[in-house]
């Protein structure tokens, strides 16, 4: 956003900032729902012509009815780890972008409320 705020006119209006913003947020907003997707697909199991792919390009496998009742565990391969690992911290990131995201916007309309009081 500051890389952008260079590059307008001294007097940009609210109407152009705010064009900016929204153009900014857009693909926290696709990443948002791709998330929410795909968490529900993990929740809910895949719908009928939908599957569940991570960035890594792998399905993923559902547990098999059963599992954990009485059965011994498995062990866990060194590939299932790294996709724990990242799928960990694609969830981190993730819940910092919306984090930066609620607090900018309470931040933006406090100093708006303070300089419309202001004047």
């Amino acid at each position: 956003m500051t890389d952008s705020a260079k590059g307008m006119p001294a007097g940009a209006g609210p109407q152009q900032i705010g064009e900016g913003l929204m153009e900014r947020l857009n693909g926290f907003i696709d990443r948002s729902q791709n998330f929410a997707k795909r968490a529900d697909a993990l929740t809910n199991g895949p719908t009928a012509g939908s599957a569940v792919t991570p960035a890594g390009g792998q399905q993923l496998a559902s547990l098999p009815t059963g599992a954990g009742a009485g059965e011994p565990a498995k062990k866990v391969g060194d590939q299932q780890i790294d996709h724990i690992v990242q799928s960990l911290g694609r969830m981190f990131d993730y819940s910092i972008e919306t984090q930066m995201v609620v607090r900018g916007a309470t931040q933006i309309s406090g100093a708006a409320n303070t300089l419309l009081k202001g004047q």
